[in-house]
């Protein structure tokens, strides 16, 4: 018989590959002394918010660093939960050199050039590309 975390795990697993079928997903799952939690690790694929709004009705609460406390969200559904959600979207080589490509055509700046990079957005060129990545849905993308 699966633990609480698992099962969770595998629930949202089951709803980010209906909400996102195109997509990837690693969805882990950890059960140690005081708490357990998910891991959801992706390739490019949509915005981080999205994937937290999928899975956060799995998430028992949230730690309160003012009371140094773990407070519990009150709910009436069944759903198995976890302690902690953790959410790690990566940037495919292939997404960042598209980026890096847009930027220089909208902008007229090449990215390999620090200090004009830093000049004209105020910026380091891996922050402009980052940026630029945590504003793009690639979900439906299947270019990459």
């Amino acid at each position: 018989m699966k633990n609480v975390p698992a099962i969770a795990a595998a629930e949202i697993r089951k709803e980010l590959k209906r909400r996102f079928p195109n997509v990837n997903f690693s969805v882990k799952s950890k059960l140690y002394s005081g708490g357990d939690s998910v891991s959801i690790s992706y390739i490019d694929g949509p915005l981080i918010s999205s994937v937290i709004e999928t899975s956060s009705k799995y998430e028992l609460g949230h730690f309160n660093s003012s009371t140094d406390s773990y407070e519990r969200h009150k709910s009436s559904d069944n759903l198995p939960k976890v302690m902690y959600i953790h959410v790690n979207r990566s940037m495919s080589p292939k997404a960042e050199g598209k980026i890096r490509a847009e930027i220089k055509k909208k902008y007229h700046v090449n990215l390999n050039n620090e200090a004009k990079t830093f000049e004209k957005f105020r910026a380091w060129p891996n922050m402009v590309v980052w940026s630029r990545f945590n504003e793009l849905d690639l979900s439906k993308d299947t270019d990459l």
